[in-house]
């Protein structure tokens, strides 16, 4: 499926994380591919294997430090691995607020729930299973509800991660088959879903990923429902049919040392040189024909920007910034000379800058992000508002960002009008013209699957928009309607740029205009970035 499906990037992606997966560093992998313009989780079909890594690495390290405190007794055994997994457990919460999306697969930082685990396991044999029907329902009752109440709203594992991890530690010490939590898990429903969960977990996220690849748009609920049966019932099989057999002091398939080194050694071989081989030729291009022009994807974006423009002068501004391959995203359109038009905001603003600065070749356009909602109140944002109140030759600043996403991010309708009016106030009495560009449409699809002709009738991907952006403007559409005459800003329609008749598309005159699912590559960036020249031009000298 990945060579039938996957683009060019995707499979040489999916080539390197099979790589990964093979020496049980795939934590490593995706770690180390974290980044804003990362693909979608949910399009990643090996990225469940993070959490395999973690545990294989786990139980390479813990027999080490058992074997070394094992001689002074059960009680330093006890005393190292709780230790060990408080500590763990700091690293985590300490890592999450510098980075957390690293710090979700960093294996120093996860160690602590296996931990919890292993203090399961040295306490038990001392004091056997202790009976208490109430704690026991008490863990199963945080762990149906992790199930039942989390969602992806939660962010990254942290402090709510605690809530499963205890109750399944209170599961494992008090629930015993006479206890109530006891009589429930005894049930034939979730024994069978135990014993096929291991074999769940390995298939459900290929399952998932490659029908949100195959798909225009989100799956549908019944699909999703049908791939969970499908999940289920693969389990099965591999349970039945793979598990099963291995199992046992004498298993039944490959018994023999030497045969079951030989067979998986050699399958392990083979995948791995397959994975280098599709790596190393970029994902084998020439399975695939383009169906328009222009390029897709941030690398040809940075690029680009290196190429045309120098690094902003603000050092302020500049030392702060976010990254890209190691430099600051932050640029103007010429160099030592001062400012005058400036574009703020996050990436939504960044993706202007091309098309801005090419079509106004006489002013001195910079731009100035952070990947955060960049409203006055946001300490990250600071800097620049500071800096702009430094520029003396400024002439207009363009607020832009990501509103859909910034919107339901801030979680509060009536804070996040509160924070803009001030954020544009604040601008406005900076003595400039203040621009406010508004979304572009967010597409349910990556473009790579508009661009090239890899699924029959694939224009759909082109056009397909995500409901939950609609719904989104529908929420804030209205608030830039109402501050726009309150703070005398003027408002840039953006979406015009690509949409006609109600249907937005990612391409125009057979060129593509977006790079991802919501960034615009530079012939998009060109597009509109000369409809907002026109805005600007109005009332200057």
């Amino acid at each position: 499926f990945a060579w039938l499906w996957l683009l060019p990037e995707q499979l040489e992606a999916f080539a390197d994380s099979l790589g990964a997966v093979l020496v049980f560093l795939s934590n490593i992998y995706f770690m180390s591919q974290v980044s804003y313009f990362a693909p979608d989780a949910e399009l990643q079909p090996l990225l469940h294997t993070w959490s395999l890594a973690v545990e294989e690495q786990y139980y390479l390290l813990f027999p080490l430090i058992l074997l070394l405190s094992h001689r002074f007794g059960r009680g330093t055994m006890i005393a190292v691995t709780l230790g060990l997994a408080i500590g763990s457990l700091a690293l985590n919460l300490v890592g999450n607020g510098l980075n957390a999306e690293r710090n979700f697969f960093f294996s120093p930082s996860r160690f602590w729930e296996l931990g919890a685990g292993s203090l399961c396991a040295l306490l038990l044999p001392s004091h056997g299973r202790l009976r208490n029907g109430a704690l026991a329902l008490v863990g199963l009752a945080l762990i149906l509800g992790a199930v039942l109440l989390y969602d992806d709203q939660l962010g990254i594992a942290g402090y709510f991660t605690i809530l499963p991890v205890a109750g399944t530690v209170l599961v494992i010490l008090f629930c015993r088959p006479d206890t109530l939590a006891g009589r429930i898990l005894s049930h034939s429903a979730p024994v069978g879903i135990g014993l096929v969960s291991y074999s769940a977990y390995l298939v459900h996220q290929p399952l998932f990923a490659f029908a949100r690849i195959r798909s225009p748009g989100e799956p549908s609920a019944l699909l999703i429902w049908g791939l969970c049966l499908v999940t289920l019932a693969m389990a099965w099989l591999i349970w039945r049919f793979v598990e099963q057999p291995f199992r046992g002091a004498r298993p039944r398939a490959l018994g023999n040392r030497r045969g079951f080194t030989l067979v998986f050694g050699s399958a392990a071989a083979g995948l791995m040189v397959v994975g280098v081989t599709v790596s190393v030729l970029d994902g084998l291009p020439g399975r695939v024909e383009a169906r328009y022009a222009g390029d897709i994807g941030s690398n040809a974006f940075f690029q680009t920007m290196r190429q045309r423009y120098s690094t902003c002068e603000a050092r302020t501004i500049r030392d702060a910034a976010p990254q890209h391959e190691g430099q600051a995203r932050c640029f103007q359109s010429h160099e030592g000379r001062p400012v005058t038009v400036a574009l703020i905001g996050d990436s939504h603003a960044e993706h202007l800058f091309p098309g801005l600065a090419e079509a106004l070749p006489d002013e001195v356009v910079a731009v100035y992000l952070q990947n955060t909602v960049p409203l006055l109140q946001e300490p990250r944002m600071a800097v620049i508002y500071d800096g702009l109140s430094r520029m003396e030759s400024l002439k207009v600043v363009i607020f832009a960002m990501h509103w859909p996403r910034r919107f339901v991010q801030f979680d509060d309708p009536d804070g996040f009008e509160t924070g803009l009016k001030a954020t544009l106030t604040y601008l406005q009495g900076l003595g400039v013209k203040v621009l406010v560009v508004d979304d572009l449409p967010w597409f349910a699809s990556e473009p790579a699957s508009c661009k090239y002709e890899i699924f029959p009738g694939s224009v759909k991907y082109c056009t397909t928009e995500r409901i939950d952006a609609r719904v989104a403007a529908g929420l804030y559409g209205p608030i830039l309607e109402r501050l726009a005459p309150e703070t005398g800003v003027q408002i840039v329609p953006a979406r015009q740029a690509f949409c006609e008749d109600g249907r937005c598309s990612m391409v125009r005159d057979g060129v593509m205009q977006f790079r991802d699912s919501n960034h615009l590559s530079v012939a998009g960036s060109e597009r509109l970035g000369g409809i907002v020249a026109g805005h600007v031009r109005e009332d200057l000298p």
